[in-house]
């Protein structure tokens, strides 16, 4: 018999919520834990039992017999858990942010604890991989925040759990699932996609194509594919953080675009890209483990898909019923970034405004938080980077999604949210727009830049006012009867914000 491997020392578990420790094997098992003891068998290869809830406190000691052989866990924290999921920007570690390499020396912290969960394309797998810098998916146990196990870990994970955990004095736990480049689909237990739009016709297409591929010939390829990786990872150091730090590359602008073209498996049911795969091979390894809340970072991949929100919420049904617990869910909306970026700098107005594949995801990201209960949206406007897919300044954009657990989770008076777009009114050839949480809106309204139009729907650029009842007036002289005013509905914003008086900044919207 085997405890699944996010059971290890010095973990960390959900406080006020069931204590679930499961594994697999076939036989008794037994759990003692602060004075209670509870006992199981295995039923098809699997066992699992329930603690009581307890408060929040530690190091405490578990004690677990598997069929006769004892483990003891030592050094165990209860506090919040949070499960920090999404590709590869949610993925990208502590020592490729802005100032990520400072940060760490500053980072020690025993009530803080990480535990990334081993990216792979097959089921219990080890292989080799790159992840912004060369990986073994080897399995790990949780590790104590310091200089070194901060720097490998994720950045959002990290200057997330150092906020809430100065904030709440309890102790956080962040559980890293995460795995570049993959669209939301590889996250989906299977059994959700059917009955599902967006997602059945997919699933069926890909199991037709399995179909025709003759295994051993795959098989063999998909070898071959992981000795040619291996002999591309050869190539790259080994030890990033020494490379950039001997190299004083950092500042040298090392990082811009230096995304590598990595080999790519064969498509099929071992590539990671594929449908479930992630759910089979990560997040099955973790359920059902207790959290508090789902920290999402993701969509990337997904590009322009007016049905996005339709998969995100299927997605959100399976983590909270296979987690069997109604988790808060913080989606973090797609930085600004444009694989075209010298055109984009000659030409940041119209064309780029109505032609333009994430802004449509961001509307799809912001719906989802209407339409479902406790899931909400950190906006990531002035954040991102023009030239890099992968922005750098994940200290700020993990305050902004602490700032929001604490207030929606935690139930604590921060201002949490950002001013979203709420309606708007055409009057006497201006618009007149609505905001939520724009309580003591202020910014340089001179350099917002909205544009408006009329019923020929050629986009203007507009002047912008913000009025003593924190409404916007959008006007230009080239639109008599405006019919709609969009804003930041782009790739990447050029111009300036407007800020509501905790300092966050209007999301994108469009009002038509």
């Amino acid at each position: 018999m085997k405890l699944a491997t996010i059971f290890t020392d010095k973990m960390v578990l959900q406080r006020d919520m069931p204590i679930r420790i499961f594994g697999t094997g076939d036989g008794e098992v037994t759990v003692r834990f602060l004075g209670e003891t509870v006992s199981g068998k295995s039923e098809s290869g699997k066992w699992r039992v329930n603690l009581s809830p307890r408060p929040f406190g530690g190091p405490y000691t578990m004690e677990i017999d598997l069929n006769g052989k004892t483990v003891v866990l030592h050094d165990i924290l209860i506090g919040d858990v949070f499960l920090a999921c999404g590709q590869s920007n949610m993925e990208m570690p502590l020592f490729r942010t802005e100032s990520g390499i400072d940060d760490s020396k500053l980072c020690n912290n025993e009530n803080i604890r990480y535990f990334t969960v081993p990216r792979r394309s097959q089921k219990g797998e080890d292989c080799y991989g790159f992840h912004f810098e060369c990986m073994y998916s080897e399995e790990k146990p949780w590790s104590i925040c310091d200089e070194e196990t901060a720097l490998h870990f994720s950045a959002i994970g990290h200057y997330f759990a150092q906020y809430v955990q100065r904030e709440t004095k309890v102790p956080v736990g962040i559980i890293s699932c995460n795995y570049g480049g993959r669209r939301i689909e590889a996250f989906i237990e299977k059994s959700y996609f059917y009955g599902v739009p967006s997602l059945e016709g997919q699933l069926r297409e890909f199991e037709e194509y399995v179909k025709t591929l003759n295994m051993e010939e795959y098989e063999k390829e998909y070898e071959d594919f992981k000795v040619v990786l291996k002999e591309f990872l050869d190539t790259k150091p080994k030890n990033y953080v020494k490379f950039i730090k001997e190299r004083d590359l950092y500042s040298s602008g090392y990082f811009l675009n230096s995304r590598f073209l990595i080999p790519k498996p064969p498509l099929g049911p071992y590539d990671s890209r594929s449908h479930s795969t992630l759910w089979e091979t990560m997040f099955s390894e973790i359920v059902p483990f207790s959290a508090r809340a789902l920290l999402w970072y993701q969509g990337e991949s997904n590009g322009r898909e007016l049905d996005y929100c339709e998969k995100y919420l299927v997605f959100l049904k399976c983590i909270r019923e296979q987690f069997e617990c109604e988790m808060d869910a913080y989606a973090i909306e797609l930085a600004g970034y444009s694989e075209n970026a010298k055109e984009y700098i000659k030409n940041p107005g119209n064309t780029f405004v109505t032609e333009n594949d994430w802004a449509f995801l961001r509307e799809q990201q912001q719906r989802a938080t209407e339409i479902g209960k406790r899931n909400f949206l950190v906006t990531s406007q002035g954040l991102g980077d023009l030239y890099d897919i992968h922005p750098k300044r994940k200290k700020d954009l993990a305050i902004r999604l602490a700032r929001k657990v604490l207030k929606h989770t935690y139930g604590m008076d921060v201002v949490g949210d950002q001013p979203i777009y709420r309606s708007v009114e055409f009057r006497d050839g201006k618009a007149y727009i609505t905001l939520d949480n724009a309580e003591g809106l202020y910014g340089n309204t001179g350099g917002v830049i909205m544009y408006i139009a009329g019923d020929d729907r050629i986009l203007h650029e507009a002047t912008v006012e913000i009025l003593p009842d924190n409404r916007l007036c959008v006007y230009s002289e080239d639109v008599k009867e405006p019919v709609l005013v969009r804003y930041g509905f782009c790739m990447y914003y050029f111009g300036t914000y407007i800020y509501n008086k905790g300092g966050l900044p209007l999301a994108p919207f469009r009002t038509d």
